[in-house]
């Protein structure tokens, strides 16, 4: 028998989205893909970690490959990702400040 750890929340404590986080979800995706655009690998990391779906569209291969490879290009003299590594593990890699060797 499996016993579930998860608790139920109790209606009404869910957590409220904050106002900048609901304005950056409500904006169009082509707004979004002008922003990021303009980013650096680091930045998409970071937000790819703030909703699903920044989450799904940022680290799904076919939908952000482009916007991946322009932010590495964003970063003056950084080599391009490894044809082994994907994108987002190659950026965590090189700038998250954490030892990686097990």
């Amino acid at each position: 028998m499996v016993v579930s750890t998860r608790r139920r929340a109790k209606r009404g404590s869910e957590k409220k989205v904050p106002e900048r986080k609901r304005q950056l979800i409500n904006m169009p995706l082509d707004v979004l893909i002008e922003i990021f655009l303009f980013s650096e690998p680091l930045d998409l990391l970071y937000l790819a970690r703030t909703t699903k779906g920044l989450r799904e569209f940022l680290l799904n291969r076919r939908k952000s490959f482009a916007l991946w490879k322009n932010a590495i290009g964003n970063v003056k003299d950084f080599p391009p990702c490894p044809d082994h590594m994907s994108a987002p593990a190659y950026t965590y890699l090189a700038f998250v400040p954490v030892c990686h060797v097990s």
